[in-house]
């Protein structure tokens, strides 16, 4: 299936959407996980803002944040090709923590919307999301079994 890329048109081949869910219910409005978006650098940029997000210190080492126990791991989508390759590269990043091997089961990696920010937002506040540094993303999540 081809698609058109979302910020210069481009025909983008072999695009095939992702769907968490199919409703307006959900935070994503029915829109596919990921938008279709060329490889052209400047598109990408627009699209996912990857410089951005290296000049604000949110690319993590490797491309995974852990948990505090290690037993859970999050990546950015955006920065792998798949399921497969996040499972990989969380397992052999694991074996560096001399906790022994894990195993991540590839049914149990889900994709959720996430929020990261460096200056917070206070509680009990209601403030526009243009006035924060809030970045949302989607990020792979899924739970370690230790071995």
């Amino acid at each position: 299936m081809a698609g058109k890329c979302v910020i210069c048109g481009a025909i983008v081949e072999n695009y095939e959407p992702e769907y968490c869910c199919n409703s307006r219910d959900c935070g994503c409005m029915g829109y596919p996980i990921e938008p279709c978006v060329c490889d052209k650098e400047e598109c990408n940029e627009k699209a996912f803002g990857k410089k951005a997000r290296k000049e604000r210190g949110l690319i993590m080492s490797k491309n995974l944040l852990w948990s505090e126990d290690s037993d859970v791991v999050y990546g950015l989508k955006s920065e792998f090709k798949d399921k497969e390759e996040f499972k990989k590269l969380a397992e052999e990043e694991f074996e560096t923590f001399d906790l022994g091997k894990c195993e991540i089961d590839i049914n149990d990696v889900k994709i959720k919307a996430c929020i990261s920010t460096l200056e917070g937002v206070p509680a009990e506040s209601l403030l526009p999301l243009s006035s924060t540094d809030v970045v949302i993303e989607n990020y792979y999540i899924s739970d370690v079994e230790f071995i």
